[in-house]
């Protein structure tokens, strides 16, 4: 009211009429709609965009793929050839070991002959040979030198005669005692076999030595024992009594001289139970079922026995039996 009256409208607004409206309004669902249309357009292309990318990509794995199959199959013929050139390696190194063995088989060397000074090496083992192994035998030696020049290193000779080579070795049993020894000229493949050979070996004979020595004291040690007794006065060559549990077996002499008494568990009035006892003679003496106050031997008579045998021990039941009468009495 006091706005009509100051003279002021009471709409201020712009009028419109009803047609700028309905144009504004269209061209508002235009703009809508073309921005609509922009942004299809625009993840259309990226869709587009994408599937190209996705293509690619499917091709370079496929294309990884294919090298990965490629690299496999070179991978099993790389194998395969390792593994024939491993072949023929080994082939080729147990060739160079017969060879190489061939052209030591007729080498022999001698260990732990002193070296002199200026001295004639192949007159230095014919005088080991006719000194030391005692053999007259005339031996070809076509070669002979030490293996270094340290003192005392090994002397190699070659002889082209097996049966020179023969006669040496049955000689080489006089060395004996001595520091000389003969050995065959072996390749380090062979000698480092050898050694792991004698080491085992030396293992098993310590082992067996030591089985051997235990058994051997213990044969000694049971020998002594024996000796001992015999030389103190015992004549009989039998068991001795020996204190412990009494005879439970069955025997003929013990067959109806004991009864059984039995708790009257379930399982000891079962029928198999009672076949058993029954087959075997074993004789029950009647128990009334288990009750405290009506089974006086749990409670009473068995601790009052055993009081009577506590800390002793017997060999046979007959002990038993006049320990307990003599209590008794």
């Amino acid at each position: 009211m006091l706005l009509i009256l100051a003279g002021i409208e009471q709409n201020p607004g712009p009028k419109m009429s009803k047609q700028t409206t309905l144009e504004t309004t269209l061209d508002r669902d235009k703009d809508i709609k073309d921005l609509i249309n922009a942004l299809t357009k625009r993840l259309d292309s990226w869709g587009e965009r994408l599937e190209s990318r996705l293509s690619a990509i499917d091709d370079r794995v496929e294309n990884i793929n294919q090298r990965l199959q490629q690299l496999e199959e070179s991978s099993a013929v790389t194998k395969a050839t390792l593994s024939q050139n491993s072949k023929k390696i080994k082939d080729l190194e147990d060739q160079l070991e017969h060879l190489d063995a061939k052209s030591r088989e007729r080498n022999l060397i001698f260990y732990g002959i002193e070296q002199d000074n200026n001295e004639d090496c192949r007159e230095r083992i014919r005088k080991v040979i006719e000194e030391n192994m005692q053999t007259t035998e005339k031996i070809n030696i076509t070669r002979c030198h030490r293996l270094s020049r340290k003192p005392g290193a090994p002397i190699l000779i070659e002889v082209p005669e097996q049966n020179d080579r023969l006669t040496l070795f049955k000689a080489a049993l006089n060395l004996r005692g001595t520091k000389i020894s003969l050995s065959k000229d072996y390749s380090m493949k062979m000698r480092e076999q050898r050694r792991v050979l004698n080491v085992k070996r030396r293992e098993l004979v310590e082992k067996e030595t030591l089985v051997l020595m235990n058994e051997a004291y213990e044969k000694l040690s049971r020998t002594q024992f024996w000796y001992k007794r015999f030389k103190d006065g015992r004549k009989s060559i039998a068991d001795d009594l020996r204190l412990g549990r009494p005879l439970t077996s069955t025997t003929d002499r013990n067959i109806g001289q004991w009864k059984l008494l039995h708790d009257n568990a379930p399982a000891h009035r079962a029928i198999i139970v009672q076949d058993y006892l029954a087959k075997h003679s074993v004789s029950v003496l009647p128990h009334p079922p288990y009750s405290p106050d009506i089974t006086p031997c749990d409670f009473f008579f068995f601790p009052k026995l055993k009081m009577t045998l506590k800390g002793r021990r017997f060999s046979s039941s007959s002990e038993v039996i006049d320990n307990v009468r003599a209590k008794q009495a």
